[in-house]
């Protein structure tokens, strides 16, 4: 008893203001990589139906018109409101200055408010996952160390770019959870109600969160831990009741149309259809093996996994076995069960997968990392901590780095803003130029619309010719749908045939792209490639064999970048 007492008492389970200041500075770290770059332009796809379901949501107006969970519109009002109220009073000191001759409103920018929602939202993640930990550790410096986890990982950040739905998700799972903890130690009714209601009001947010649902059960199965009697299974049978009741309400609160039943099933029959059709076009010619789409979201898995670092990794595994510990076993609905029961319907049951998916595991991964530093930690004082410390800053600097990369690129000129720049002074006049998904926003010339395509691997030559197309900006980085094998990311041969006739008769001009690694936010800066179609003769005016590898140095052009090392056979004349 004594030697428990003593493990108790020891630093990292200790209330200090030291700590507090830590989660400051946590906070404070999660906002800034938020804000980097936040008005980057809305290239976004989903951003512009959301920012104008988020006006409606403003002026009260039913959302009927397509089946979506509308938990987050309700969350934003608030922000829409301190929007309005900050955007009268600038007007009216304006006014009062005499810069304006009467106190107008102006145009509310829906997706800007979405993004600034996200912006906070994201960080009060980090203080719903403190608590969550601290709650299961009873450490406050574990319940830090969850909280910059979450705060610095990389799809968290990237995420509350984008003016959507998915951060507010992850907002009310992890407040659900720390509920659920809460409970579990209380025992208290009134917390087990309110983490009903908060957990169908996630489930209102985003539909997979309806995972909750079982776990509000099994928690009030096991809400009393007495012997079973009649009078005790009575009494489970009304928390079972209570839970399910509250949660439904809860559902509702975030969504009041489904209230219409009808209504409700039938646009998540016709959702389900239409997204699974999606994700059979996403799968190509393998559309109809189960087992390719099961092995296509294991393989995800273990790729957004990657993005956490291998120090979050090492942790939540040695985590699992820690779990399993007295101190911790009866948290096992939110160290456990939630996080099984979602990736059993990643894998299984989901049409597809996507990073804003793979956030919903965050919470839970944060808590299996801080169990086993603990646990360390309270074995005794020596080499140990020392070593634990290494650990965790280990841990938060490979996870940190993916985030900041991803903050600083939204901080950074868009590559289809910049290809719109040189286009706009470098393309000739009175070319027609054609333009794959997502590069669009390139295209330099407002009085001619470009020749919109797909991918040029589905399109062809044969259809850029027919219309007579000197140019095409090319969105290298963005695959397309149904055009690549999943597994081996490599061409079908259809077509592989047409890109590799595509690239026999064109060019490769000029490209946009970040610096390596790519691909950390899937809607900002993607590679674009502009290639020409009509390749013109080159003069050679020096046509010298020369050593090779042949070293070229950019010194005179006013462009810096790295340096060039051309291959073996390149003749000089040829290269310039």
């Amino acid at each position: 008893m004594n030697t428990a007492k003593n493990a108790m008492e020891m630093l990292p389970g200790q209330p200090s203001r030291l700590h507090r200041w830590a989660l400051l500075l946590v906070c404070l770290a999660a906002f800034g990589l938020r804000f980097q770059g936040i008005n980057w332009p809305a290239f976004h796809p989903d951003e512009h139906p959301i920012g104008a379901w988020v006006d409606k949501a403003a002026r009260g107006v039913s959302q009927k018109d397509k089946l979506y969970a509308h938990g987050f519109f309700h969350m934003v009002k608030p922000a829409i409101w301190i929007s309005r109220g900050l955007d009268y009073t600038s007007n009216a000191f304006a006014f009062q200055r005499g810069l304006k001759d009467r106190v107008r409103r102006t145009e509310d920018n829906a997706i800007m408010v979405a993004r600034w929602f996200n912006v906070w939202a994201g960080t009060l993640v980090c203080l719903a996952g403190y608590l969550l930990v601290r709650r299961i550790t009873r450490s406050p410096w574990a319940g830090v160390f969850g909280a910059a986890l979450l705060g610095l990982a990389q799809y968290p950040v990237e995420h509350s770019h984008y003016g959507e739905t998915d951060i507010a998700m992850l907002l009310t799972l992890t407040t659900t959870l720390w509920l659920i903890t809460v409970t579990v130690e209380t025992r208290r009714r009134l917390v087990f109600v309110l983490a009903a209601l908060v957990g169908g009001f996630a489930a209102g947010t985003k539909f997979t969160l309806f995972l909750l649902l079982p776990v509000i059960l099994a928690l009030s199965v096991t809400f009393d831990p007495r012997s079973l009697s009649l009078r005790a299974c009575v009494r489970t049978g009304g928390l079972v009741l209570a839970g399910l009741v509250c949660f439904l309400l809860g559902f509702l609160l975030a969504m009041p149309e489904a209230a219409d039943v009808g209504w409700f099933f039938k646009g998540l029959a016709y959702e389900k259809a239409r997204v699974f059709g999606e994700a059979a076009l996403n799968l190509g010619p393998l559309r109809g093996d189960k087992q390719v789409r099961y092995m296509v979201h294991a393989r995800e898995f273990l790729e957004y996994l990657n993005t956490l670092g291998w120090g979050w990794l090492v942790l939540a595994v040695v985590g699992l076995p820690c779990s399993a510990l007295r101190a911790f076993r009866r948290f096992w609905t939110v160290t456990l069960l939630f996080p099984i029961l979602f990736l059993i319907y990643w894998i299984y049951q989901a049409p597809w997968v996507r990073s804003q998916e793979f956030m919903a595991f965050l919470p839970g991964f944060a808590v299996l990392a801080a169990l086993p530093l603990i646990m360390l930690w309270r074995s005794g004082p020596g080499f140990r901590r020392l070593a634990i410390l290494i650990l965790a800053a280990v841990a938060l600097m490979a996870n940190g780095i993916n985030g900041c990369r991803t903050a600083s690129l939204f901080g950074w000129t868009d590559t289809r803003l910049l290809a719109k720049q040189w286009l706009q002074t470098h393309l000739p006049a009175q070319r027609t130029i054609a333009t794959e998904n997502y590069a669009d926003p390139a295209w330099a010339d407002i009085d001619r619309l470009p020749v919109c395509i797909n991918k040029v691997e589905k399109t062809g030559l044969a259809f850029l010719v027919a219309r007579d197309t000197d140019y095409l900006l090319r969105t290298a980085s963005n695959s397309g749908r149904g055009l690549r094998n999943p597994l081996t990311d490599t061409l079908y041969p259809a077509p592989q045939k047409l890109f590799d006739e595509f690239i026999r008769n064109s060019e490769r001009l000029r490209v946009w792209a970040p610096l390596p690694p790519q691909g950390l936010a899937t809607f900002a800066s993607p590679a674009i490639e502009l290639y020409g179609l009509k390749i013109y003769p080159r003069e050679h005016k020096i046509n010298l064999e020369l050593p090779q590898p042949l070293w070229l140095n950019n010194y005179y052009d006013s462009e810096k970048g790295r340096q060039t090392f051309f291959p073996v056979g390149r003749k000089l004349g040829a290269a310039t």
